[in-house]
């Protein structure tokens, strides 16, 4: 697989940056021109999104990419500059990202961000020469989206300086295919400790219990807090899908009771299923249940076991509480996912005493090339009319570091950006086939990530990306019109 992949790579690169004869040809003819350019890059460049399916590294891990003598973060830059061309050319930069999870894999499906990064400016490279534009592109290779915002530690390193740049990305979604803004996000870390065991898992669901009772009252908009127990495989980002809790001086009858009705009395908890088992301790409960992006709030299988905890201590204050699977722990942490809508709702009702993750700034809507887009998809050469505007935020992006947005803090309006940032969420499960689509970050959004359907959907958003990339490098009133909402 690694000979396959380096070859792969190999053949897009000599494609990429290969120069060849240009001919000047009037644009209406670009659908069709970036139809044979697909044809003949795309089995190469899906052979990579493939091979980084086949590869799943996580955050700061990324050694796959490595194997060929790449750093992490890899930038490629193709220019079409005609001899004695003097003028600024406008620069066209893609975004990849091919981070997985812990545990799930390719589930958040970051090898397609490659794929249909790669993919757009590769034909965005064979148009510019085939009609003779002039214009730059920049492939910017993006390590750990997931865990430590990988764009913000190029971005202070001054990766996204190019000051005439816009700057494109796709992101596969579930069902919905729609430019949209993305979350605010900042963790908060609780760490807790304890003379014994027993004393420190007490401790950390009595924290568990301010939190979830904490979420109703959040301010801002379409704020949720979801928790992550330290235990284990864990991502400070995905929903646990399983969840052990001990419980001393108790009974399999009062625990399957006291379960039983927890679970049955919330709709949320309808897909959660539990066993229990008795061992030297006590009665070691297992939960397990969806998982999913923490910007979900998913009643998960942690959520299950927080009201057990409290339904127990209302019932039996006599009772202790341990992990069964490691005993010896003194210290436990949680990871709070908090999420909301606009940047500077972070700022409200945090307290001091919390550790604090690095903020991830909202990612805003840049309308001109929404409406572009989106009336693009609805044309006879992509014949997508699912594409919209949508004004919920599904999850958080470190692209909004790239972004930099600067928002009306009383009415909520875009006044500006730093750069311009483009950021398409796209469907890629194929409702016909697939019953209960999975969403992001749920185990089985993995099994979709690598499927036909998914590599259909990425290659119709890479040409569309690609003749977006085109129309905006052939006319400069779009693209200046594009970039007036740069500070």
């Amino acid at each position: 697989m690694v000979a396959q992949w380096t070859q792969s790579f190999v053949v897009w690169a000599s494609i990429f940056l290969k120069v060849h004869a240009t001919a000047q040809a009037n644009l209406s003819t670009l659908p069709e021109t970036l139809q044979m350019i697909s044809a003949n890059i795309w089995p190469d460049i899906q052979d990579i999104g493939h091979a980084i399916y086949a590869n799943p590294e996580t955050a700061l891990e990324e050694y796959f990419a490595a194997t060929y003598g790449f750093e992490t973060s890899l930038k490629l830059t193709f220019e079409n500059i005609p001899a004695g061309y003097g003028a600024d050319v406008p620069t066209l930069a893609f975004l990849l990202e091919y981070d997985a999870l812990p545990g799930i894999k390719h589930a958040c499906g970051h090898n397609l961000i490659a794929t249909v990064g790669l993919a757009a400016a590769t034909m965005t490279r064979e148009a510019l020469l085939y009609y003779g534009i002039p214009a730059r592109i920049v492939v910017y290779g993006c390590f750990d989206e997931e865990d430590t915002a990988g764009k913000r530690l190029l971005l202070n390193a001054g990766a996204f300086d190019d000051e005439n740049a816009v700057f494109m990305m796709a992101h596969p979604a579930s069902t919905i295919s729609a430019v949209q803004p993305m979350q605010a996000r900042i963790d908060a870390k609780v760490e807790l400790s304890g003379s014994t065991h027993f004393e420190v898992v007490g401790k950390t669901y009595q924290e568990l219990v301010i939190i979830r009772d904490l979420t109703s009252s959040l301010p801002g908009h379409s704020t949720t807090a979801s928790s992550i127990e330290e235990i284990g495989m864990y991502a400070i980002n995905v929903i646990q899908t399983e969840i052990e809790l001990g419980v001393t001086n108790a009974t399999l009858e009062e625990i399957d009771n006291v379960v039983a009705a927890v679970r049955d009395g919330d709709d949320a908890f309808v897909n959660q299923t539990y066993t229990l088992a008795e061992d030297e301790n006590g009665v070691a409960i297992t939960f397990t249940g969806p998982g999913g992006h923490a910007s979900e709030a998913t009643e998960g299988p942690l959520t299950l076991s927080v009201e057990t905890y409290r339904a127990l201590e209302a019932s039996n204050s006599t009772h202790s509480y341990y992990l069964p699977s490691n005993t010896s722990h003194t210290q436990l942490g949680i990871t709070v996912s908090i999420r909301t809508r606009y940047t500077i709702e972070l700022e409200e009702g945090l307290p001091d005493s919390v550790t604090y993750d690095i903020p991830y700034p909202a990612l805003e809507v840049h309308e001109e090339l929404g409406q572009y887009f989106i009336d693009l998809m609805a044309t006879p050469e992509f014949d997508d009319n699912s594409w919209a505007f949508s004004s919920v935020a599904p999850a958080a992006t470190d692209a909004s570091f790239v972004q930099d947005p600067t928002i009306n803090e009383t009415s909520y309006e875009l006044l500006s950006t730093s750069r311009v940032v483009f950021h398409p969420n796209y469907a890629i499960c194929d409702t016909s086939t697939v019953a209960n689509c999975p969403y992001n970050h749920e185990p089985e959004y993995n099994d979709i990530a690598d499927s036909d359907y998914a590599y259909v959907q990425t290659e119709k958003v890479a040409r569309a990306l690609a003749h977006t990339a085109v129309q905006l490098a052939n006319d400069k009133d779009f693209f200046d019109s594009v970039r007036s909402i740069i500070e």
